[in-house]
């Protein structure tokens, strides 16, 4: 797993750009290089910076004027190692509830070390919808899972819903995991062969999950029985950026689909934001709305102002009866 871009510093990604060619290369090619990775160089004469490099023997000259990785060393791949920031990153990420998921018990305590024992300068920002714990997610289902979309198997899972405790099992084609970065709720979107349609589920209903055999279902069959699921009037919202609302709407519909904005009023701070959705994400974008607050006013379609509307109504309804 590839956690991190190994960037050391301008001299070293420099080089190891150079390594990478794996031929030889022209001197402007090289140049350009040291200009990209930002390479300190004294009136920015990075020939200089080059020569360094030919001096100490790493690279050469070839008799046409090209440059190469010099012959006469025996120059091995080598992996660059974390710097200091890349280090307490890597421990801070590991400390999460998400690398729960991903890595097991002994790889976290060992990438945990790695890093300085005080992080308390790496702050993340939490969203209101994710101040409380949202459930919990066995990350053995989810390593299962996972495994079955990578190798292309069914899942045999046990699950139940929100609205009904029974338990149930079914066999279904995991196509792909989601994560919202709002709330820090786990989706899973699978396909059901049988009945030819996708289906987006929590993953805190899913109890346990056994691989199944391989499937040939091909991904483009997955994909248009999706998009069947798409809304063909998107969502219109007209939003004056009041406490961030421009930005807190784009961190909130980051999963939807096509989602863009322009402005309409310079002075007011007002904007159009558009979007295509699913239609099983209907009623989450209306609790989202609700957390949006004033800064938001839905222009379409009339399905969503309706919910919206219901569920205003609902919550004075249940304010009037406390």
């Amino acid at each position: 797993m590839e956690l991190f871009n190994q960037y050391y510093n301008s001299d070293v990604q420099f080089l190891l750009d150079l390594f990478s060619l794996q031929q030889p290369f022209p001197e402007e090619k090289a140049l350009a290089l040291a200009r990209a990775n930002h390479v300190y160089a004294e009136y920015g004469n990075h020939k200089n910076t080059l020569k360094k490099w030919i001096d100490c023997g790493l690279l050469e000259k070839t008799a046409d004027g090209c440059i190469q990785i010099s012959k006469q060393r025996e120059l091995r791949r080598f992996a660059s190692p974390p710097n200091y920031l890349e280090q307490n990153c890597l421990a801070n990420l590991c400390g999460t509830k998400e690398a729960e998921l991903f890595l097991p018990q002994g790889t976290r305590a060992k990438f945990s070390q790695t890093g300085q024992s005080n992080l308390d300068y790496i702050w993340r920002q939490n969203t209101v919808g994710k101040m409380s714990e949202t459930g919990f997610v066995d990350p053995a289902v989810f390593q299962v899972i996972l495994r079955a979309i990578y190798e292309k198997r069914m899942i045999e899972e046990t699950y139940c819903t929100n609205d009904d405790p029974t338990v149930h099992t079914a066999v279904s084609v995991p196509y792909r995991l989601e994560y919202n970065v709002y709330d820090g709720r786990w989706w899973l979107i699978s396909y059901h062969w049988e009945q030819n349609r996708a289906i987006k589920s929590s993953l805190y209903n899913i109890k346990a999950a056994q691989l199944g055999e391989r499937h040939r279902i091909s991904e483009q069959t997955i994909q248009k029985a999706i998009m069947k699921n798409v809304v063909e009037e998107p969502v219109k919202l007209r939003v004056t950026n009041i406490k961030n609302g421009l930005e807190r709407c784009f961190l909130t519909f980051e999963n939807m689909l096509d989602i863009s904005a322009y402005q309409i009023d310079r002075e007011k701070g007002e904007y159009e934001l558009q979007f295509c959705f699913f239609r099983w994400d209907e009623n989450i974008i209306i609790r989202k709305l609700l957390y949006l607050g004033e800064c938001v006013t839905v222009i379409s379609p009339d399905s969503i102002r309706q919910g919206l509307l219901l569920e205003l109504q609902n919550c004075l309804r249940m304010q009037s009866r406390s």
